[in-house]
C-alpha cells in the first residue's frame, strides 16, 4: 500500500485507511477484442491463451479514496524519514514539487511567550534561595543577583526584538555556580 503527503491538507494519507488511490478493473473494450480474436482463430490460438492466463485490465480512479487529487507519492524511506523530522519539530513544506522538512517558522511573540514560561519556571524553582536561613548571606546575594536578571530578561527581549535582533541573540541567565 502507498503513501502520499497532500500539501493543502498539510497530511499524510495511506492507502491501507484512506482508500485505493486507483482500481484496476477488467478493460472490457480489450476484452471484447479478445474474445472475438478468439472466436476467430480458435480455440488454441495466442488470443484465447493470453484471454484464459491474464484478462486484459486498466486502472481507473477509485471515486470513494479519500487521498486529495493533489496528494504526492511516497517511498517507504522518504515517509520514516519526513516523519521523524516532524517528530523533531519541522514542519513539511514543498521544495521543487516534493514534499520536504523545513525548520519552522516560529513568530516572534511565541518565541518571547517560551522564553517567558522558562524564565517563570526558572524563578519559581529559586524562591527557596531568597528564605534567611536557605543559604549565607552572599550565596543568597548571588541568587537574588540572578533572579533580577530573570525579571529583567522580558525588558531585554522586547529591547532586542525592537531593534531587530533575534530572540536567540539575548542570552538566558545562567544561575550561580555552587
Amino acid at each position: 500500500m502507498a503513501r502520499f503527503f497532500s500539501p493543502s491538507r498539510k497530511g499524510f494519507f495511506d492507502e491501507a485507511i484512506h482508500g485505493l488511490r486507483e482500481l484496476t478493473v477488467v478493460d472490457q473494450d480489450a476484452l471484447d477484442l479478445l474474445q472475438a480474436k478468439c472466436l476467430e482463430e480458435g480455440e488454441e490460438s495466442d488470443a484465447c491463451m493470453l484471454l484464459s492466463l491474464d484478462p486484459p485490465t486498466r486502472s481507473v480512479d477509485n471515486p470513494d479514496t479519500l487521498i486529495p487529487d493533489d496528494a504526492i507519492e511516497l517511498s517507504e524511506a522518504d515517509y520514516a524519514e519526513l516523519l521523524g523530522q516532524l517528530s523533531e519539530g519541522q514542519e513539511l513544506k514543498l521544495v521543487d514539487g516534493r514534499p520536504a522538512a523545513v525548520e519552522r517558522d516560529v513568530p516572534v511573540e511565541e518565541q518571547l511567550a517560551a522564553v517567558r514560561r522558562r524564565r517563570n519556571r526558572a524563578l519559581a524553582s529559586t524562591d527557596w534561595t531568597q528564605q534567611p536561613d536557605a543559604l549565607t548571606a552572599a550565596r543568597r546575594k548571588l541568587w537574588a543577583d540572578h533572579r533580577k536578571a530573570l525579571r529583567d530578561l522580558p525588558a531585554m527581549l522586547e529591547k532586542a526584538v525592537k531593534a531587530g535582533r533575534p530572540v536567540e541573540s539575548v542570552k538566558f541567565p545562567d544561575p550561580p555556580k555552587d
